[in-house]
């Protein structure tokens, strides 16, 4: 009986240390195991939006143009 109770507690600390690895890498940037993760594509990088002043200038090229030059989704 005592055995069996010592062997479900390890097994329990080892989940719950494997649990807590786990979520530590997926918060800490700098963690070995978070950039094994971010390399094998656990985590998807954010795509990056162009800057709002490239935004504003194609918005104002695609109000200048005729209706026929405009390219579809732009305005």
């Amino acid at each position: 009986m005592t055995l069996a109770l010592a062997l479900s507690i390890f097994v329990f600390l080892t989940i719950v240390v494997i649990v807590f690895a786990f979520g530590a890498a997926s918060v800490a940037p700098s963690s070995v195991l978070g950039s094994r993760l971010r390399e094998i594509g656990w985590q998807r990088p954010k795509a990056t939006k162009p800057a709002i002043r490239e935004r504003m200038q194609q918005a104002a090229l695609c109000r200048s143009r005729p209706p026929m030059f405009r390219r579809p989704g732009l305005g």
